[in-house]
C-alpha cells in the first residue's frame, strides 16, 4: 500500500489526517457505505502507523474553526474560502482537497507548536508577509 511505502521511503516522524466525518454532520448525504469505506480507512491508517510514527487526527469542524475563524460557513463557502486563505499565504493550491490538507496541516503545527500558531492569524500574518519554514 502507498502509506506503507512512503512511511519507509520519506521516514516521516508524524501522519496527519482528517477523521471520518459524522453521517449525520454531512447533513444525510454520506451513506452508510461510504462511511464504513472512511471509518475502514482511517483503522487501516492506524495500524500502518501504530508503533512507527505519531499519527494525529482532527475532524473538519476543529480545522475549519481554527483556519477560517470560527464563522460557520456552509461546505462550498468554507472550501471557497480555505482555497482563498492558502492562496493569501502564498500557498500554491489547485483544488479544494489540497486547500483542505494545507490548512489541515496548519492546524496541526498549532496544536503541536502553540508559538507557532499565531501566524496563521491575519494579524500577525499581515505583520510579516511570511509563514515561518522552522516547522
Amino acid at each position: 500500500m502507498w502509506v506503507d511505502e512512503t512511511l519507509t521511503s520519506l521516514e516521516p516522524n508524524l501522519v496527519v489526517f482528517e477523521s471520518a466525518a459524522v453521517a449525520t454532520a454531512m447533513g444525510g448525504k454520506t451513506n452508510i457505505e461510504t462511511m464504513k469505506k472512511l471509518i475502514g480507512l482511517n483503522e487501516h491508517l492506524e495500524e500502518i502507523c501504530y508503533q512507527r510514527v505519531e499519527l494525529r487526527e482532527a475532524n473538519v469542524r476543529q480545522v475549519r474553526a481554527f483556519f477560517l475563524g470560527g464563522a460557520a460557513q456552509k461546505r462550498e463557502q468554507a472550501k471557497a474560502a480555505t482555497i482563498e486563505k492558502c492562496k493569501s499565504y502564498g500557498w500554491n493550491v489547485e483544488n479544494d482537497d489540497e486547500a483542505d490538507a494545507c490548512a489541515l496541516l496548519a492546524y496541526q503545527i498549532s496544536c503541536l507548536r502553540p508559538d507557532l500558531a499565531q501566524q496563521f492569524t491575519p494579524m500577525f500574518y499581515g505583520a510579516t508577509g511570511k509563514i515561518s519554514q522552522e516547522w
